[in-house]
């Protein structure tokens, strides 16, 4: 082993990670070449992040430099071009870490933490805010005038194969209509323009899974550090992904064919796995965020449906409310939208870089999306 190989070995036990993906063959011979960058925020703008900022980045900004990125446990799949990934080492209670994330940023201590501990061995930690510059709620202008156009990069997406036996199994063998479920410990919300995360209640995914059980739908549960287990509720009644793995996880969802996002943002994963879902979000928030943008640019081709309410219903509403109010659009959605849904239509599952023109984002009137006292100055993003 070099020095340099060494020496990143020992850095990142000491900064309280574990190098996941790496060769250190490929490592370059002096530390000043290394540029690392700490990333803990949520899972849509980990989306973001993969598929349309830190490939050019990397490229285009770093350049021939040597480049590492410390982040969630789980997500090394998103991110195949970086020379290394380092996942955290300690993972108790990542779900109050999760918590934290607001968009590209983490406000948590523990993420001022890892900051540091990093400063302390490398001479080029990026500062995750440096990302806004160029998205912020949908692409700025900076970002045309740094990179000239969009590429949109997405991973390979692993077979059904990688989860085992016992699951392709169980997918073949049940009856019934298949829906893939992130039962979230937090749920994402619109307030004074930006998001916010408010947390999730364990009864309310009890009640959503049992109703689509007695509607003849098969539940498919993933279990995770940012969801509820709900096994012992269901025993096997539900098919189980149990995995951190989201190139995993992302081969899941392809494999069953449709996903339920409840205001947990699995919609934006879904994307990259390029499989159809069923998203119910805030209208508010939808367009806030330019959720149909990213929609435009990385599902061409591919089904989506949505579902516009408020969050708020979870933590208010009961078992009679939930289901009068959001159940029993959610089944009838599903109902109209699973058996009509084509696999062999779907966008290829390869690894793929594509440059697109951002005309090909459909521009929405404010009036009609509900957005009219939402200020967005025009001038600095590109949908205006």
């Amino acid at each position: 082993m070099n020095n340099i190989a060494e020496f990143l070995k020992r850095a990142s036990e000491k900064t309280g990670f574990k190098r996941e993906v790496y060769d250190d063959l490929k490592c370059p011979t002096h530390q000043s070449n290394i540029s690392i960058l700490p990333f803990f925020g949520d899972l849509g703008s980990s989306m973001v992040l993969s598929a349309f900022l830190l490939k050019r980045y990397k490229e285009e900004v770093k350049g021939s430099k040597y480049f590492i990125l410390a982040s969630w446990p789980g997500h090394r799949g998103l991110f195949p071009y970086v020379d290394e990934f380092w996942c955290l080492a300690n993972n108790e209670k990542l779900d109050d870490f999760y918590k934290t994330s607001k968009g590209f940023e983490n406000t948590g201590k523990l993420a001022t933490i890892y900051q540091r501990n990093l400063n302390m061995y490398f001479e080029d930690v990026v500062g995750v805010e440096g990302f806004s510059e160029f998205y912020d709620n949908g692409f700025k202008k900076s970002f045309l005038e740094r990179f000239k156009v969009i590429k949109r990069t997405f991973p390979s997406i692993p077979s059904i194969s990688i989860l085992g036996d016992n699951f392709g199994r169980e997918i073949r063998q049940r009856s019934g209509l298949k829906v893939f479920i992130h039962p979230s410990k937090w749920v994402c919300a619109w307030d004074r323009g930006r998001m916010v995360r408010m947390p999730s209640k364990r009864h309310f995914w009890i009640s959503l899974v049992d109703r689509l059980l007695e509607e003849g739908f098969v539940p498919i549960l993933h279990s995770g550090y940012l969801t509820f287990d709900l096994s012992s509720e269901f025993t096997n009644k539900c098919v189980y992904v149990t995995e951190n793995d989201l190139s995993k996880v992302m081969g899941a969802m392809r494999s069953v064919g449709c996903v339920l996002d409840v205001f947990s943002d699995t919609s934006r994963i879904s994307l990259m796995a390029r499989c159809p879902f069923l998203a119910v979000t805030e209208r508010s928030r939808y367009a806030g965020m330019k959720d149909y943008a990213l929609d435009d640019l990385c599902g061409n081709g591919l089904p989506k449906r949505y579902i516009f309410t408020f969050p708020t219903i979870i933590e208010s509403g009961n078992e009679q409310t939930w289901k009068i109010n959001l159940f029993d659009g959610i089944v009838r959605k599903l109902n109209d939208f699973i058996p009509v849904l084509d696999i062999n239509t779907l966008p290829t599952t390869a690894e793929s870089t594509v440059e697109l023109p951002y005309d090909t984002v459909k521009r929405r009137k404010k009036v009609r999306m509900g957005t009219k006292f939402i200020k967005v100055p025009r001038e600095e993003r590109l949908d205006g």
